[in-house]
């Protein structure tokens, strides 16, 4: 079964006209539509059946956070009851006024942000790459078990991916355009992001990198103007700074917040794995053997990503190594430059990855259609999404793989 992926590439100019929508895959590849339609499917069902599993202590967190009394709203925050900044409480309590506060309908919240960062998902592939690209993205991080969890959780971890999503996608459209639009969208994406999570901080430095890059290269468009928006962000963040700090005092320097650190503790080669894992399956479905297997296959996956294979004709097979794209380094930094600072100080791992979790997916998709147009099928693509719906569908059942 051969597949004809489109091919087109995000150019560096705006369209003229949006294109209209159209499966890039060619009909003979019935094994990926259907592997796509159905574990969607599967991975629904599984977020109706979450829905009514009743609230565990960090959802209580939230709970109560979002109902105390305007009076004592934003005091909460000051004697570290929650640590986290208040937008999503603030969402959350407006949604309870109209919904109630059941499990199903508190849950219902964040699975309405994960269907508007799915979409997201797939405009960022689009932008960056390409349809085939875009669809896989979006195919992989509906399936995936941390967008599967989070979307049925009483929490802001859904909130944040998407911020991460909208602030990104309108960076690289500031960036690729110099839209004065963009930047503006980009700022408000991005204050909205740092009132969600403190870990957000980590995605602005990286995407400041970014710019520091581009502006050394020049090839960032009006930088006085990308450095004023970054100053309006920090400025519009200064009222809050207080709470950051008392935050950071009470987790790290008296120590009265530091359990998360001692469960996840950055020692070894093994905990990156997991890291690694925890994207698309809980890895507890699995044998260690298994998952350093699967772990193994995604970094080669990745890899591949940087070799081009020739055939001779005197039937020698020539590797060679290239340099990676930009649509490709763009995703990579926000991912790895944030997650080796934090595994560095060992400030909240597993709190970051939800933030890399879009990103990482993007540049796992277009590893998969890269090799798919290398080896004309799409059998590697639905063989990984079958996978993890089946991994993620035995999580929910309780059971455990023997091998």
């Amino acid at each position: 079964m051969v597949a004809k992926l489109d091919s087109t590439t995000a150019s560096v100019t705006p369209r003229s006209r949006p294109q209209r929508f159209r499966w890039p895959f060619k009909s003979s590849d019935w094994h990926l539509l259907a592997v796509g339609v159905i574990a969607t499917c599967i991975t629904t069902a599984i977020r109706i059946f979450e829905f009514s599993k009743p609230y565990w202590s960090d959802e209580y967190v939230s709970l109560n956070g979002a109902s105390q009394p305007l009076a004592n709203f934003f005091s909460q925050f000051w004697s570290i009851r929650d640590v986290s900044p208040p937008l999503y409480h603030i969402l959350l309590r407006a949604w309870m006024t109209v919904f109630g506060n059941a499990p199903s309908a508190t849950a219902a919240l964040s699975l309405v942000i994960s269907l508007v960062a799915t979409w997201l998902m797939y405009r960022f592939g689009r932008v960056l790459f390409d349809q085939s690209t875009a669809i896989t993205a979006a195919l992989l991080f509906w399936n995936s078990y941390i967008v599967i969890h989070f979307s049925t959780e009483t929490r802001m971890y859904m909130l944040v991916m998407t911020f991460a999503l909208w602030s990104s996608l309108t960076f690289h459209r500031y960036f690729t355009t110099g839209s004065p639009r963009a930047l503006r969208w980009y700022a408000v994406a991005t204050l909205l992001g740092v009132y969600t999570h403190y870990q957000f901080w980590f995605l602005v430095l990286a995407q400041a990198f970014t710019a520091v890059f581009l502006q050394l290269t020049r090839r960032l468009p009006a930088p006085s103007r990308w450095w004023r928006a970054q100053l309006v962000v920090c400025l519009a963040w200064l009222p809050w700074m207080p709470f950051l700090i008392k935050w950071v005092y009470a987790h790290y320097f008296t120590g009265l917040d530091q359990w998360i650190e001692k469960l996840y503790p950055v020692t070894s080669w093994q905990y990156f794995f997991s890291v690694l894992h925890i994207f698309l399956y809980p890895t507890w479905t699995a044998t260690w053997r298994t998952n350093l297997l699967v772990g193994w296959t995604l970094i080669l996956v990745l890899v591949s990503l940087m070799l081009s294979v020739e055939y001779q004709r005197e039937r020698w097979i020539v590797v060679k190594f290239r340099a990676l794209e930009f649509p490709i380094v763009f995703p990579l930094i926000l991912v790895a430059l944030p997650l080796l600072l934090v595994c560095a100080l060992n400030v909240g791992v597993y709190r970051y990855v939800v933030v890399a979790a879009p990103f990482f997916m993007v540049v796992l998709a277009a590893a998969l259609v890269r090799l798919a147009r290398r080896f004309r099928s799409t059998f590697i693509i639905s063989a990984i999404l079958f996978a993890i719906t089946a991994l993620n569908a035995l999580a929910v059942l309780g059971w455990r793989l023997p091998f």
